[in-house]
């Protein structure tokens, strides 16, 4: 599959203080959405959860995942998007955290 860039036209709603929904695939199948603190690198989304929740383990199992995200100030804004987790690591999660959290208490 080849990667699809993320639109400029909403970029911001990744990098907002919007509630993102994360999609992943439980063992049997059955989708799980949770909330989770995301922004983007480049054309990479970067999400934060804690290590051994089900949302980190349906990824590892099954990387395929959607994120929604809905502007906040207008609902008929959104992205949607579908892609593959390509990398989990621990290295620089606890900054990630920080940088989302003082991101929701500046927006």
């Amino acid at each position: 599959m080849n990667p699809v860039h993320i639109p400029q036209s909403h970029r911001d709603l990744l990098e907002s203080d919007a509630c993102v929904a994360l999609t992943t695939v439980m063992p049997d199948g059955q989708p799980q959405i949770t909330p989770v603190w995301c922004d983007r690198e480049g054309d990479y989304v970067v999400l934060n959860t804690m290590r051994g929740f089900r949302k980190e383990q349906n990824m590892r199992a099954n990387p395929n995942v959607t994120l929604l995200v809905i502007d906040p100030k207008d609902g008929s804004r959104w992205i949607e998007v579908r892609g593959t987790v390509v990398e989990i690591r621990r290295e620089g999660a606890e900054a990630h955290a920080e940088r989302c959290i003082r991101h929701m208490h500046t927006s």
